[in-house]
């Protein structure tokens, strides 16, 4: 019976291999070559993984499957090798059998421990056994026969002198197998050896050796279900271990070529950890692999960190190694069937980890995947997938898959940067080696290489990225000063065609030791370039200060002006434009002649830039803290300011064209003209203070634009002023009040109110909204909690009857818990047409004499209906209200 069993197995085993064939030549994918190869690089080539083929079984490697040879054929492999297949030994034929240190196939000692499982000098069980031995198992004097699942402990399974009777799971001392394991020939938890499934220490243990292992789906040596050639039994000895249910002998699941078993398998013999994943193929530097995804029930990893999985499509691994510190792109591609599927990759150590080391969904062309990450020396997997839910179902198919690595150079550490001589190119660099990205001037753009220059005080430094080479893309180039940097001293982008390019002005004073840092505009996108970086002494453009300004000496319109590429040479007291005016600017000296108004206007720029006149000499134009003449800065809008030479000479004046603040630059066109100027509507006059008590007045509530009521920002309802009164010349019947310190008069009782842009207070006259003001103190306010807001009463008797407005208990918005007191009013003035504005209340909440509470935010005149005359008595000017006096605002 069991010689029978012994060439049945052979045969088997001899029909399998006979099928392999001989390895082909060319590939696309793995399953264009026979078992036992992978497909790499497009040639057909012995197996990378896992057991592969040995001469009877036990697969092909330098060590195979084992644990720490393994289940292959080899020098110490599974199959035909020096020691079998358990932990360090072997399943297969070897001088020492299956078990640990001693084997399940045909050797000296059989399969169990110390003894053996297969054809030995000992059979299958301890000391005693599956195989054909001196005390063997199977056909014997006592004989295991056909048990229900093989031999029996202590005794035999095989054919032997002691026979085997009917045990309880096999050859050896084992649930199923013939040695002393929970399923095996050797001992194991269910292995030959020592392993959980094999005949070695592995996962799928042992391996085919010349008499050994068997050929089963999955055992190898004695594993899960056998060690020979039995259902699950116990090794393929030269008398076999019998035949039973789970016992040695031909079965459907012994050792030798399995599934999953030591010879031909997809994890190979020996012993390890169990592997639920396992890599298709291993990719090759800088070459491309066809893969395909099909629909499976189950994953064989955990999701990837990024994209959805709502269905069940599998996903293919690719085993990788870095061998120096590199950038590398893993990038899908259309497949061999033409179709691009939306591929979602992912990266870690290990396929079975939970946590990627980087993971990309559409990163690539359209819907396929581009990973770019700098890696450290090692081997890795990379994870492809493709995205599937409910509404984006998975379709299946092919893709291509490439992968490459760019090492890291020394100077993608800023540290380690490389110096560079002005005007002198450095080549041959490549931002393929780039380190650490950057989102430093807005642009989170690729790795960085670092140079460093020196450049003079009032020097120029000018740096220029240019693309080299075949494949060109676009660079990005920054100024930094210093390595620590967080902002960047200046900045330019290129195009695959154009150098990127940027300039830096020295004016530290002293020579700056500055860094250069070069990446590419998009990640990943690297390309070749030559860096020129020179340093030349600064020339002023005309205009560029007071002391060389650009002349203008007669009316007329100036096209084509900009400020980009000036410096900023000026910025201004807050009381010139209401801001600080820190952008790049511009001057022009103006000869005024004497009597006439300057009249400068910007009309529609397309950025935000300021106007004001400085008057001489050039040192009054300073670097912070310049006064001014006269200044507007209207938001985004046009500008126009008016300044009268009153002397009796021509006055020559600075002209400076400014921005907000300093991202603000950009050109514009220059009116410039001189008139005789037009009477001002009001003469403005300071009077004694002269607040009137009107506790008894009528209280107004302030409303929102939908109606609701709001003491911040409101709009009283539309009153009649009670007597008739002239406003810039036009009669007006109605007025309201606004919660900010301006009162707005109108010849309707319905007219269009203003509520956007009342909060801001802007320089008298502005042709935005609001108009038609009585400003006695324009800010941002708001009435305390415990205050009246406003009330109003008219007092006296016609014709000199006075329309009294007062806000009381009011605050600044900007305090979380109001502690300032104002109380101020506007009184209108019957017949004389005039208007009075005087201050009752000022307090701060320490006592203080300064800040806001007296006008250093405020914006105190008259304006007409149409923001075009005014009357601007102050502007955002510190101490220009007072408690002991007011104005008087006569037409």
């Amino acid at each position: 019976m069991a010689k029978t069993t012994l060439r049945v197995g052979l045969g088997a085993i001899a029909l399998f291999l006979a099928s392999c064939g001989a390895p082909k030549k060319e590939c696309a994918i793995n399953t264009d070559c026979n078992p036992g190869f992978i497909c790499n690089a497009g040639k057909c080539e012995a197996g990378g993984f896992g057991g592969g083929v040995g001469f009877l079984g036990g697969g092909t490697g330098a060590t195979g499957g084992g644990s720490v040879t393994g289940g292959g054929g080899g020098t110490t492999g599974g199959g035909d090798g020096t020691t079998g297949g358990g932990d360090g030994t072997g399943g297969g034929d070897g001088t020492t059998g299956g078990g640990t240190g001693t084997g399940g196939g045909d050797g000296t000692t059989g399969g169990g421990t110390g003894t053996g499982g297969g054809d030995g000098m000992t059979g299958g069980g301890v000391g005693t056994g599956g195989g054909d031995g001196t005390v063997g198992g199977g056909d014997g004097t006592t004989g295991g026969g056909v048990g229900v699942t093989g031999g029996g402990v202590g005794t035999g399974g095989g054919d032997g002198t002691v026979g085997g009777g009917v045990g309880t799971t096999g050859g050896g001392v084992g649930t199923t197998g013939g040695g002393v394991g929970t399923t095996g020939g050797g001992v194991g938890t269910t292995g030959g050896g020592v392993g959980t499934t094999g005949g070695g220490v592995g996962t799928t243990g042992g391996g085919v050796g010349t008499t050994g292992g068997g050929v089963g789906t999955t055992g190898g040596g004695v594993g899960t279900t056998g060690g020979g050639v039995g259902t699950t039994g116990g090794g393929v000895g030269t008398t076999g271990g019998g035949v039973g249910t789970t016992g040695g002998g031909v079965g459907t699941t012994g050792g030798g070529v399995g599934t999953t078993g030591g010879g031909v398998g997809t994890t190979g013999g020996g012993g390890g950890t169990p592997i639920a994943c396992t890599p298709r193929g291993i990719l090759a530097p800088n070459a491309t692999v066809i893969g395909s995804l099909a629909r499976s029930s189950t994953r064989t990893s955990p999701e990837p960190s990024c994209g959805t999985f709502d269905g069940q499509f599998a996903e293919e691994i690719w085993q990788f190694t870095v061998n120096a510190t590199s950038n590398v792109v893993l990038e899908t591609f259309a497949g061999v069937d033409g179709g691009a599927l939306d591929t979602v990759v992912n990266v870690r150590n290990v396929c079975s980890e939970a946590t990627d080391i980087a993971c990309d969904d559409e990163g690539g062309a359209g819907s396929l995947s581009r990973v770019i990450r700098t890696m450290q020396p090692g081997t890795y997997v990379a994870l492809v997938q493709e995205y599937d839910t409910s509404s984006i179902p998975a379709k299946g198919g092919t893709y291509g898959l490439s992968f490459a690595t760019f090492p890291i150079v020394s100077n993608s550490v800023c540290t380690a940067n490389i110096p560079l001589s002005p005007g002198s190119p450095i080549t041959g660099q490549n931002t393929s080696g780039g380190g650490a990205t950057s989102s430093a001037c807005g642009v989170n753009a690729g790795g960085q290489l670092f140079y460093s220059i020196s450049v003079p005080h009032d020097y120029v430094l000018t740096a220029s990225a240019t693309p080299t080479g075949s494949a060109r893309r676009a660079h990005y180039v920054r100024v930094l000063d210093s390595c620590a940097a967080t902002s960047c001293l200046s900045n330019g982008t290129g195009t695959a065609t154009t150098a990127a390019t940027t300039s830096w002005r020295n004016t530290t004073g002293v020579t700056a030791n500055v860094i250069i840092s070069v990446s590419p505009l998009v990640p990943g996108d690297w390309s070749p370039f030559e860096l020129v970086a020179s340093t030349t002494p600064y020339v002023a453009p005309q205009g560029d200060t007071c002391q060389a300004p650009q002349i203008i000496s007669m009316s007329g319109t100036l096209t084509g002006q900009t400020t980009v590429g000036y410096a900023n040479e000026i910025s201004t007291v807050l009381s010139c434009t209401g801001y600080g005016n820190a952008g790049p600017d511009r001057v022009y000296a103006v000869t005024v002649p004497a009597g006439l108004e300057l009249t400068a206007t910007i009309p529609s720029p397309s950025w935000d830039p300021a106007l004001y006149v400085v008057g001489q000499p050039a040192s009054n134009c300073q670097a912070s803290g310049t006064t001014c003449l006269v200044g507007s800065d209207i938001v985004n809008a046009t500008e126009t300011l008016r300044w009268m030479n009153t002397g009796a000479t021509d006055a020559v004046v600075y002209l400076v064209v400014d921005g907000w603040d300093a991202t603000e630059s950009g050109p514009y066109s220059l009116t410039i003209a001189f008139g005789t100027p037009t009477p001002p509507p009001y003469i403005v006059t300071t009077v004694a203070n002269g607040c009137l008590s009107i506790d008894a007045g009528t209280p107004l509530a302030f409303f929102r634009a939908d109606g609701g009521v709001d003491n911040d920002d409101g709009n009283t309802a539309v009153q009649s002023i009670g007597f008739p009164f002239n406003f810039f010349g036009a009669p007006v019947t109605h007025f309201s009040v606004n919660t900010n310190g301006f009162a707005q008069l109108w010849d309707t009782a319905t007219p269009s109110l203003s509520y956007s842009g009342t909060i801001s207070n802007q320089p008298i006259p502005t042709a935005s909204t609001p108009n038609a003001l009585v400003a006695p103190f324009w800010d941002d306010l708001i009435v305390r909690p415990s205050g009246s807001g406003v009330r109003t009463s008219v007092v006296g008797n016609s014709p000199a009857r006075r329309l009294v407005i007062e806000w009381a208990d009011m605050s600044g918005y900007t305090f979380d818990t109001p502690t300032q007191t104002l109380r101020f009013q506007a009184q209108i003035i019957e017949q004389s047409n005039a208007i009075e504005f005087h201050y009752c209340q000022l307090e701060n909440a320490d006592g203080g004499t300064t800040g806001r509470v007296f006008g250093s935010e405020a914006s105190i005149g008259l304006e007409d209906s149409a923001g075009a005359r005014g009357v601007q008595r102050s502007f955002n000017q510190a101490n220009s209200v007072s408690t002991s006096t007011g104005f008087r605002f006569t037409p």
